[in-house]
């Protein structure tokens, strides 16, 4: 429990995708009306006291489907369903420029192989476990010069 009462969540992620992790989930919080829980705090610098990234979000109550859906109705299963398709009908709907990750309009990769496309964000190059090794920019990571160029799509010339 934090201060105040609230209950908060928190967890560390491997650097590379640390910041395309925080932007979509505020992208997707910002586009859409999927309940997402609110980040609370974060920080990618690893000298802090607690040594380590982290986003630290509110708490998202409730229990886990697979623990309740067998003692469910048929018509209950049914309504599960179709709120797990309008939630994918409402990502399927957010519009990207461009193949890739989500980044900050000033991280610093050539501008070259970014694509704006809401204020303060960019889509950059992918950010796949593939590429956890490489840093934003090295040719492992983006592997033409195009910014929609990643691991399933060639590099346009």
């Amino acid at each position: 429990m934090l201060r105040g009462g609230y209950h908060g969540v928190q967890y560390f992620i491997h650097p590379p995708r640390f910041y395309v992790e925080l932007l979509t989930i505020q992208t997707v919080r910002l586009k859409t009306t999927i309940p997402l829980p609110k980040v609370l705090a974060w920080t990618a610098d690893a000298t802090n006291p607690v040594g380590a990234e982290y986003i630290l979000m509110e708490h998202a109550a409730g229990v886990q489907l697979h623990g309740r859906w067998d003692g469910k109705s048929s018509y209950d299963h049914i309504q599960v369903v179709k709120n797990a398709s309008m939630i994918t009908k409402q990502m399927a709907a957010l519009d990207f420029p461009a193949y890739g990750s989500v980044v900050f309009a000033d991280t610093p990769i050539d501008v070259s192989r970014k694509k704006a496309f809401d204020d303060g964000f960019r889509t950059g190059p992918h950010c796949g476990t593939l590429f956890w090794n490489s840093a934003p920019g090295e040719s492992l990571l983006c592997r033409g010069s195009s910014a929609d160029c990643g691991p399933c799509k060639p590099s346009i010339p």
